[in-house]
């Protein structure tokens, strides 16, 4: 059944629209209109399309609909019949700088390709960018080389020395001394004359004439002989000729 509409008139009290009667019976047919409909249709919610469903559920008459919850990077903007969803752009740009100079590498770039450079190679291992270091020639590299500390050349040789220049040195020496093997020089003898013995009275010229056995180191004998000190000697003069 249509919708029914009272009759108002032209202007109030003219007479020509329906009576107080006919009003009222015409409001009750359309309350009763109303409430036919809503008993027997079946209003329910859809999703369209593919994707997150937005409609959740339908309680008694309500229909019941998620709420949109923006996530890192995302921004919801509510606006009149619309909801704006932007997601933030991210890295626009990488800077990569080095100790001479730097790149920059765009937020939309695929790669970045990273090469080694003297004794330093690249590789990637478990999942991981590494740098390694080699170490062959390295000191040979550096024209102008310097310890920071003590080198323990852990009982190895240092081969090919020109010039060893040193404050102390302490160990075996091995070489020759401007130039010269020391080990083939000729011998060499010093004279200081022979030893002669003075004897200054009958005493000392016994001493001197005659052998005395005073044992050995493990066995001396019981006779001692004080011949003073090497300073002061007290039986003889040892005189070089």
């Amino acid at each position: 059944m249509a919708i029914q509409t009272i009759n108002i008139g032209n202007i109030a009290n003219d007479g020509t629209g329906d009576d107080l009667r006919e009003a009222f019976i015409k409001v009750n047919n359309n309350f009763t209109e109303l409430n036919n409909n809503i008993q027997s249709t079946d209003v329910n919610g859809e999703n369209l399309g593919t994707g997150q469903s937005i409609f959740a559920q339908k309680s008694d008459n309500k229909l019941q609909f998620k709420t949109l919850l923006a996530g890192a990077g995302i921004t919801l903007s509510p606006g009149g019949n619309t909801v704006s969803i932007t997601a933030n752009s991210g890295v626009t740009q990488i800077i990569l700088i080095s100790d001479d100079g730097s790149i920059v590498v765009p937020g939309g770039a695929s790669s970045v390709n990273m090469f080694g450079g003297q004794n330093i190679n690249t590789k990637v291992e478990d999942g991981n960018f590494k740098f390694n270091i080699d170490g062959n020639n390295l000191v040979e590299q550096d024209t102008a080389p310097k310890l920071g500390g003590n080198l323990n050349a852990d009982g190895k040789d240092i081969s090919s020395v020109n010039n060893l220049s040193a404050v102390t040195f302490n160990g075996s020496l091995e070489g020759n001394v401007y130039g010269v093997d020391i080990r083939n020089l000729p011998g060499v003898s010093f004279d200081f004359g022979k030893l002669e013995q003075i004897a200054s009275n009958t005493i000392d010229y016994l001493i001197f004439t005659t052998d005395q056995d005073l044992g050995t180191i493990t066995s001396p004998s019981a006779t001692g002989i004080n011949l003073g000190t090497i300073t002061s000697p007290n039986w003889f003069t040892i005189n070089t000729i």
